[in-house]
């Protein structure tokens, strides 16, 4: 006999995000997700040497939500990384900024 195992599945925190412009024009970075799910969130840029350019955190009601984050100086062109995180998810997006 097997005995029924189960499994918890986490809830989908980020189940469709959509990063744009890619590349960046303007210091704008634009975000859109699509059933977002309740709770605190963190978006961070980083540099291609591991440095923060941006460290930003939302509170969010759950849903759909549109974002942008402004580049308060100017980044120099290249190519970042930016981390989108909340509770026990995170979602990374390699980004070129002109």
């Amino acid at each position: 006999n097997n005995p029924g195992i189960t499994v918890a599945v986490p809830p989908v925190i980020i189940s469709e995000l959509k990063v744009y412009p890619n590349p960046v024009r303007d210091q704008q970075i634009k975000l859109k997700f699509n059933n977002l799910g309740k709770g605190q969130y963190k978006t961070v840029l980083y540099d291609q040497q591991g440095k923060k350019i941006i460290d930003q955190s939302f509170d969010h009601v759950g849903g759909s939500l549109n974002k942008t984050i402004y580049i308060n100086h100017k980044a120099a062109t290249g190519i970042y990384h930016l981390v989108i995180s909340g509770g026990s998810k995170s979602f990374t997006q390699k980004i070129m900024i002109e």
